[in-house]
Order: structure tokens, then sequence, then C-alpha cells
């Protein structure tokens, strides 16, 4: 477990400016939906209030998940055979297991917790409506987060992932 965590902290330390992007930006989206709910309402009326710039933040928030997933992922460099975790050999296990500890505090959990501060702008108990919540952030995770996961671990850099993305956005 200690060797996880110095992977976890080695890959915080690593992708902090995406991780701070990542932060920054659902603060501010947060903020502004505070700052435009109108209690009582659906959060969907904040939406339509700010317009385009809830598009712009949501957009943002999706492509530096997922440039800090692929670069979380292309860090190890799982499809090549010259990487240094083996020579130094790290158990898969391991491996997998700091990687989805990342990816669930520095994009699962801040997604979790804007939800959470938009349902509470909006004047809902998020007692009553836990259920909805961690449904809407387990379909984030599947249908955004873990394919492109999943495509970073058989690619070996941007341009093969790019690459990817494109044809699964097509099909």
């Amino acid at each position: 477990m200690k060797l996880v965590w110095h992977i976890v902290k080695k890959d915080a330390w690593q992708q902090r400016y995406l991780i701070a992007g990542i932060l920054l930006t659902a603060t501010m989206l947060g903020y502004l939906y505070v700052k435009f709910s109108i209690p009582g309402a659906a959060p969907i009326e904040a939406i339509r209030q700010l317009g385009a710039t809830a598009g712009l933040a949501f957009l943002g928030i999706a492509v530096l998940s997922a440039l800090f997933v692929a670069s979380l992922v292309h860090a190890e460099g799982l499809a090549s055979a010259n990487e240094h975790w083996l020579a130094r050999p790290i158990a898969g296990s391991t491996l997998f297991a700091a990687k989805l500890i990342a990816l669930l505090l520095f994009v699962i959990l801040p997604l979790f917790l804007f939800q959470s501060a938009v349902l509470t702008a909006a004047g809902f108990a998020l007692s009553d409506h836990w259920r909805g919540l961690l449904s809407r952030t387990a379909v984030a995770t599947f249908i955004w987060i873990l394919p492109v996961f999943g495509l970073a671990t058989i690619t070996r850099n941007w341009q093969q992932l790019a690459a990817g993305l494109v044809c699964a956005a097509t099909l």
C-alpha cells in the first residue's frame, strides 16, 4: 500500500497543472451555478442563465479530465517494452490500483463534489438525492473517463490516442 500512495503522489506532482485546471474549472462553474441558481428551481435553469459559459466550462472539464487520464496512463508507458517499471518491476495490480486511486481523487471526486454543490445551491437536500448523484457520477465515469483510460493503455503516445478518440467518436 505504501508503494501505491508513492505512485499516487508522484502522479499528482507530475500532473499538478492539469489537476489545478480541473479543480479551478469545476470551482468556477460551481460558483457560477451558486450565483445564478434560483432556490427550488431545477439546476437546468442556472444552465440556461449561464448559456455558453456553462457549455465552455463543461467542455473544459471534459477535455482537462481526458488529458489528465491520458497523461496518467502514458506516464507509465504500458504499451512499450522498454519502460522503467519492467526493469524495476512493480506488480500490475499495484500500478493499476495507484492509477485508479488517482482517477478517483483528482477526477471523479471533484465531479461528485461539483454536482453536490449544484444540488445544494438549487435547494435540494443531498440526503434525498445521493443515489441519483452517485448514478450520474458513475454514468459520467463509464461514458467518458474509463474509455479514455482504456484507450490510453493500448496507445503509446498522444497521436495514437487522438486518432483512437476520433475513430471512437465517429462510431
